[in-house]
């Protein structure tokens, strides 16, 4: 990797992509830093939640791709992490990111679907170690790469482990890796393996060692080892052929790594934080003043200067650690409420609250541990009011805080035989929903009625929407809308103009209502009589709302406006950080600030007065269906509402036009188009412009 190249791009990144959205400061989860690396003056540092960057020594920190919670990340050439993935939870995924004119691209290189215990490099190769300790598909042991793209397996001499379950699965688990000029070193469940960087035959070197003592760490420097057994250290001089004692821990502690740098070890432990030997090993002393968290992870040095990464983020010095997570960020903001004082948002189980304009914010949840899942958050009569449900048994409890979090009191709960009721608010009055069941309060919670729709009106509600003496409920899964005007006394029909969507999700404008579906949006200035189509906005719309005549909506990764009631939308999204594609999207207007809770990166936030004033296309995606994607040697473009495709055009990454090719059949060929990722533009005869993404494979 070019270094001076991603450097600059990472130092003019923020003025050029983030001018528009900007980071509020929280709220803030608790995260560890898990790795931390630096090439030339950029700090990349994994956190337990998300990655970040900083290009002035720590003092600024930015998001930094977020798909994968890194276990490793090592530069070789280019960067390469080993991780937790989000989707599907595969924690053996290992990924190359090579910058190219300015962009990242990203490929998975190997997928190993267990834990990912070690990744390092020499000048030659790279490799890592997994380790599997369930009873699934998925398998441990070693792998290595001379070009970061073909790996190869070689477990040959390694010891295997038996995992019994459904089926009886034989593996090769490894818990650490090291490698010297000569050896690649492998710390099994009973020693140390080593094997030459020629044929990969490993064979075992452990005399010395207890006989079944599990290997968690591994350091090396030219024919010194060192490694962890549990809470003590065993060192070799002679690569590994016989080890003596070295160091005891405390009793319980254990290692999370250990490490050199130049001729200095580094162990770094669960709870006895760092601790340091100058002496090839012989003494090890504590350096831990100043250090807020014992539970130390990583440590790297750029210049002069140490920075651990620990369980409450990062710090730099040694002799006397200073915090420097400043304006790191790392948070799941699933939904947002605001009263004339405060601002509150959740993640999973937590509620975090702010009473100055977001610029700190506290976790004021009401005890810890909830151990379940809070949907919403709403504020009614001035109060805040969450649901939560209790972990093996069949209850909602339901908490309320008029003083800003401060005290919670515990008001009526509700019966549950599953999930968690989510809360709409007119004002004054409360409707908490869940599955097939719904219930109203006039009371912010003190008491329940219910007010589920009779037999021929029943079903699994997606959402509902709660405006003056109106309730709207949508009941996804039997494509019906139903609408009652009696705070759910009465119940009836609303589907004219929807044709069949299912719909997902509702919102609001003065004079109107919003319906959304999977693939289509609607609204409605009869108060549900009638509908009428707007511009589509493709999947997983996940809020819409609105502030007069603007109307906003948002997707896991997306912002979207529309001045027209939505018939046309402008994307907005420039500026947001990388964010994965699972769930999250949130909205809130506060004054004339627009606020999007994302997944991983707390809450962003731009002025609603400098949104754009003319539209000329519309990125919206998801008006168009590509397929097969990634494509090999063509790409079919199936319109989703019979749009008449009068050009493409095939854009990379920098925003160049790479190719204008022909539409034969709504397909166009790819054959000469070199491996990538790629915005397909298409061009209708309505003059309407999409953007959608495909991947070309080799």
């Amino acid at each position: 990797m070019n270094k001076t190249i991603l450097t600059l791009w990472l130092i003019f990144s923020p003025f050029i992509v983030h001018s528009q959205w900007n980071q509020v400061n929280g709220p803030k989860d608790a995260f560890s830093g898990i790795d931390l690396i630096v090439n030339d003056s950029v700090f990349i540092l994994s956190t337990s939640g998300a990655s970040v960057y900083s290009v002035d020594t720590g003092w600024h920190w930015k998001p930094f791709m977020p798909e994968v919670f890194y276990k490793s990340v090592i530069f070789h050439n280019d960067l390469y992490t080993c991780g937790e993935y989000y989707p599907g939870n595969g924690q053996g995924r290992l990924r190359k990111h090579t910058l190219v004119d300015g962009s990242w691209e990203h490929q998975i290189v190997y997928t190993n679907d267990v834990l990912v215990k070690g990744l390092t490099a020499d000048d030659h190769c790279l490799y890592a170690a997994f380790q599997r300790d369930t009873p699934s598909p998925g398998d441990a042991g070693f792998v290595y790469s001379t070009d970061g793209e073909t790996w190869s397996k070689q477990n040959a001499g390694l010891p295997i482990d038996t995992i019994h379950g459904y089926s009886t699965y034989y593996v090769c688990n490894l818990y650490s890796l090291g490698v010297n000029d000569q050896f690649v070193f492998a710390g099994a469940k009973n020693g140390v393996y080593r094997s030459d960087k020629t044929n990969f035959q490993w064979f075992s070197t452990s005399e010395g060692l207890p006989a079944n003592g599990r290997v968690d760490a591994i350091v090396c420097h030219e024919n010194l080892l060192i490694i962890a057994i549990g809470n003590r250290f065993y060192k070799s001089s002679d690569n590994g052929q016989t080890w003596v004692f070295n160091f005891e821990l405390s009793g319980g502690n254990t290692v999370n790594r250990l490490q050199c740098i130049g001729e200095t070890f580094f162990a770094l432990t669960e709870t006895q934080g760092l601790l340091v030997s100058d002496d090839m090993g012989a003494t090890w002393l504590p350096a831990n003043n100043g250090l807020d968290n014992m539970n130390a992870q990583c440590i790297i040095k750029n210049g002069t200067t140490f920075y651990l990464g620990h369980g409450t983020g990062i710090s730099k010095g040694l002799n006397k650690w200073e915090n420097i997570n400043h304006d790191i960020v790392v948070s799941n903001v699933r939904n947002m409420a605001q009263t004339a004082t405060a601002l509150a948002a959740v993640e999973f189980d937590k509620v975090f609250i702010s009473t100055d304009e977001g610029l700190t914010w506290e976790n004021r949840t009401p005890f810890e541990d909830l151990n379940e899942y809070i949907y919403s958050i709403i504020n009614v009569n001035g109060c805040f009011l969450f649901s939560v449900r209790r972990q093996f048994v069949n209850e909602c409890l339901n908490y309320r805080s008029c003083d800003n979090g401060e005290n919670w009191s515990l008001v009526a709960p509700l019966y549950s035989d599953d999930g968690v009721y989510k809360l709409r608010s007119n004002g004054s009055r409360v409707v908490a929903f869940a599955n097939s069941t719904m219930f109203l309060s006039g009371n912010a919670g003190d008491s329940w009625s219910e007010i589920t729709p009779p037999a021929g009106l029943k079903g699994y509600f997606s959402d509902v929407l709660f405006t003056g003496n109106d309730l709207y409920a949508a009941l996804g899964y039997y494509d019906k809308v139903i609408h009652s005007e009696d705070f759910g006394q009465t119940w009836r029909l609303c589907n004219e103009g929807l044709g069949g969507e299912q719909i997902t999700i509702f919102g609001e404008a003065p004079g109107m209502i919003f319906a959304t579906g999977i693939n289509r949006m609607f609204r409605s200035t009869d108060r549900g009589e009638t509908w009428i189509e707007c511009a589509p906005l493709g999947e997983d719309v996940r809020e819409v709302i609105s502030d007069g005549g603007l109307v906003f909506a948002c997707k896991n990764r997306q912002v979207y406006f529309s001045r027209n009631f939505g018939g046309s939308w402008t994307d907005i999204s420039n500026g947001l950080p990388p964010l994965p594609d699972l769930w999250g999207g949130t909205l809130m207007i506060r004054g004339d600030q627009l606020c999007f809770g994302t997944y991983t990166y707390g809450i962003y936030q731009r002025s609603i007065a400098n949104l754009p004033n003319s539209v000329n296309e519309v990125h919206t995606g998801g008006r168009f269906g590509l397929f097969p994607n990634p494509a090999t040697h063509f790409l079919t473009i199936q319109p989703y509402h019979q749009q008449v495709i009068v050009k493409v055009e095939i854009i990379d990454l920098s925003a160049r036009v790479i190719e204008i090719p022909e539409i034969t059949g709504n397909r166009i060929c790819l054959s000469e188009l070199a491996p990538a990722i790629y915005i397909l533009r298409i061009l209708t005869a309505d003059n309407m412009v999409s953007h959608e993404i495909f991947m070309k494979r080799p």
